[in-house]
């Protein structure tokens, strides 16, 4: 299990009454809960009893230490006096004056190492079977605060990634909305355009239509005229209904209803009505 970023003031100050409590009652120089990570121990907590080396923060390499042992072990370490001991004779801890452990490991709730609970003496300690009851449910205890407080932290991360995940979608959510505007602007904009060409399309031939219809009203029209007036009208009814069924198919396909029939054609057929309708065009400009 990851370690915990950070540990709550209320359970360091509970853990540093342990220690102290330990000391005394049990009347050892010292009580320890210690730190395993990255192959080295560190003094998490120490009791603040006469006669005592440990410092809090002090670090120690992996090369044969008692809580080492305990850790790689997972189980309960009695070391009863180290200079009398071949496997222990060499211990740092010597140096420092300990020469009697009892230690314990302390687990995650995954059951990964935390560290150590220990007490050491600077004197021959066999530690009778109520130093191991009291160190054991310290122990214990020690691991119900651990369980306590990583499970807070796992709740707390899984909410913050569900906050993060709905912010995300939020975002992504606001993104969407906001391309939509944008094109539904857009659209506004282009059917305003659109609705400005059209009108002055529809006006051209209907003004023709109006206005050549009144002419006929002349009475004193010649034929050659009358045929004339009504051609124009004939002419541009045609080109205004072209264009209202042009406006009508553009609606088609803006509400998906009208169908596409995909037919063969000549393309060579298309560009040669295109070059005589732009020749047309042209000599019109030139004879205009």
């Amino acid at each position: 299990m990851k370690a915990l970023e950070e540990m709550p003031k209320w359970m360091l100050d509970k853990w540093q009454g342990i220690a102290d409590l330990l000391a005394e009652i049990l009347s050892i120089p010292a009580a320890l809960i210690m730190k395993a990570e990255n192959q080295q121990m560190e003094v998490f907590i120490t009791s603040c009893s006469k006669n005592n080396p440990y410092k809090a923060g002090d670090k120690e390499d992996w090369h044969g230490l008692y809580c080492e042992t305990v850790i790689k072990s997972n189980e309960k370490l009695l070391v009863a006096n180290a200079l009398k001991d071949k496997d222990w004779d060499q211990n740092p801890d010597i140096e420092l004056g300990m020469i009697a452990y009892l230690g314990y490991p302390i687990l995650y709730p995954d059951k990964s190492p935390f560290g150590t609970i220990c007490i050491l003496d600077n004197k021959e300690n066999y530690f009778s079977s109520a130093h191991e009851k009291t160190l054991k449910q310290f122990k214990d205890v020690i691991e119900l605060d651990l369980a306590m407080v990583t499970s807070f932290e796992i709740k707390s991360s899984e909410m913050i990634q569900t906050i993060k995940e709905q912010q995300d979608q939020l975002k992504k959510q606001n993104i969407a909305l906001q391309k939509a505007k944008e094109k539904a602007e857009e659209g506004n904009r282009l059917k305003s355009a659109f609705l400005q060409n059209i009108s002055h399309e529809i006006r051209t031939p209907l003004n023709a239509v109006v206005g050549f219809s009144e002419l006929l009203s002349m009475p004193d029209l010649t034929k050659e005229k009358r045929d004339y007036f009504s051609s124009v009208i004939l002419k541009n009814s045609d080109q205004l209904l072209s264009i209202v069924s042009d406006i009508l198919t553009v609606s088609e396909i803006e509400t998906e209803q009208h169908q596409i029939k995909i037919e063969y054609t000549c393309l060579d057929t298309i560009l040669q009505v295109l070059r005589i309708s732009t020749n047309r065009g042209t000599k019109t400009m030139l004879l205009i």
